[in-house]
């Protein structure tokens, strides 16, 4: 998981009231909230303007990031996104970590799973602190979801954890 605590905010793809298809989750937390990285990778300069834009994918077949060292990819100010760190975990995986308060990764730099890469933040077209976390495979949108070891914990019990209304139930993200 990238953040610990927070709650899921938005979630991946089409929502009601939304007129575009969302590319990664939203999870809100404080600013200056530590973001860990999700699986090692490295850190990749940006190439251009298009490297920012992901397009739908309709495969829901997929295989798991590999576990080794992975490589920063980008970091950086890009565009709506904000502030961002890119991560190329290998075999066409990359991560997205987007809004960051400030980035403390640089490109080509060699990452390990769980090292800090970054602070939340409020940068770029957002409209309030937030994580934007995306999971790409071959430059296609994947469900994050399917890719963090989290759970989807009902909050109808707790009354103190702030939450939004997903598909008419409400959910925070737990990592046990």
């Amino acid at each position: 998981m990238p953040v610990s605590g927070g709650w899921l905010s938005s979630p991946y793809g089409w929502k009601a009231g939304r007129p575009y298809f969302h590319e990664g989750i939203d999870i809100a937390i404080d600013e200056n909230t530590t973001i860990r990285a999700a699986s090692s990778g490295r850190v990749r300069p940006l190439r251009s303007r298009a490297d920012s834009m992901y397009p739908v994918s309709t495969n829901t077949a997929h295989t798991k990031m590999q576990p080794h060292m992975s490589q920063v990819v980008a970091s950086g100010w890009n565009g709506g996104y904000g502030k961002i760190c890119l991560i190329d975990h290998g075999n066409g995986y990359e991560t997205l970590y987007a809004h960051c308060r400030e980035v403390n990764v640089k490109p080509g730099q060699y990452i390990n799973r769980g090292e800090k890469i970054a602070a939340s933040g409020n940068t770029g077209k957002s409209t309030g602190p937030h994580l934007h976390f995306e999971v790409r495979k071959d430059g296609k949108s994947l469900e994050p979801l399917e890719y963090l070891n989290v759970t989807l914990v009902s909050l109808h019990a707790s009354l103190t954890i702030r939450a939004v209304g997903i598909h008419g139930y409400n959910w925070i993200l737990s990592t046990s």
